[in-house]
């Protein structure tokens, strides 16, 4: 069974980004960061983007950390190149050059996630 995953963005109360991560289980992760983040005193907001399926769930959170920096983040990833999505990030990455803020990334994204999965739904099945 395919499980669904989400990227998740956490902000503080002035709205800096503090940290971007993915999961399966978003309730499991916040306990998990409460016990060990030293940053989770200062979350005020989680923006989650999903549900996607695992392979473009990941690229997002590449591109999203590459391109937003957040605070706490401690690995700088590339996107991953494989599967269905293999383009994925390359698409992301042209798509949110035209914005400035990073809010508008975030909303672009979920926008783009939303366009690829109904363009790949409409594919025949190989």
């Amino acid at each position: 069974m395919k499980r669904d995953h989400f990227v998740y963005l956490v902000e503080d109360a002035a709205g800096v980004l503090l940290y971007i991560g993915l999961t399966i289980n978003p309730r499991q992760r916040r306990a998990s960061h409460q016990s060990a983040s030293p940053w989770f005193r200062e979350m005020a907001r989680t923006r989650m983007i999903g549900p996607l399926p695992g392979d473009a769930a990941a690229d997002l959170e590449s591109v999203l950390i590459l391109k937003l920096g957040p605070r706490h983040n401690k690995r700088r990833c590339s996107p991953r190149r494989r599967g269905a999505f293999a383009d994925w990030g390359d698409l992301l990455m042209r798509e949110l050059e035209r914005y400035e803020s990073p809010k508008d990334w975030v909303d672009r994204c979920a926008e783009v996630v939303a366009r690829a999965k109904s363009e790949r739904e409409a594919q025949p099945a190989s």
